[in-house]
């Protein structure tokens, strides 16, 4: 088995997991929540959520990296802070048959794109054979 099929099968192992959705939510939010401060020109992030969290740097720290109790009402309290409003939306995961399908289209496209390509390397070999 490559790395490339092993890596595929682990992630597709986790596409349902809790945990690991949880944290890829979460990782979503800090990583837009950095991206805000960084356009706002805040240098110091610990110091400057601290201050306006009214709570320790370090515990801001954990929650930049990773705190799964990072809450809705923590969410909402730094986008408020950001001056942005935290939207929480569900979107629909591909199914299971979605996937297939659209695995055996590219198949299927892969085949198409090997036949052209040996049909015109066989009209070149008779093309060469003709001069």
């Amino acid at each position: 088995m490559s790395a490339k099929e092993w890596f595929s099968q682990k992630l597709q192992t986790l596409e349902n997991d809790v945990e690991f959705l949880t944290y890829k939510a979460n990782l979503n939010f800090t990583e837009n929540m950095l991206k805000i401060l960084n356009e706002k020109g805040v240098k110091h992030v610990n110091k400057y959520l601290a201050e306006k969290l009214n709570c320790s740097p370090a515990y801001v720290s954990k929650l930049l990296n990773g705190n799964p109790n990072l809450t809705i009402k923590k969410m909402t309290k730094i986008a408020l802070i950001l001056d942005h409003e935290l939207q929480i939306n569900l979107v629909s995961m591909p199914s299971t048959n979605a996937k297939k399908s659209a695995a055996k289209d590219k198949t299927l496209v892969n085949a198409k794109k090997n036949r052209r390509s040996a049909k015109a390397k066989s009209l070149q070999r008779r093309e060469k054979i003709q001069l």
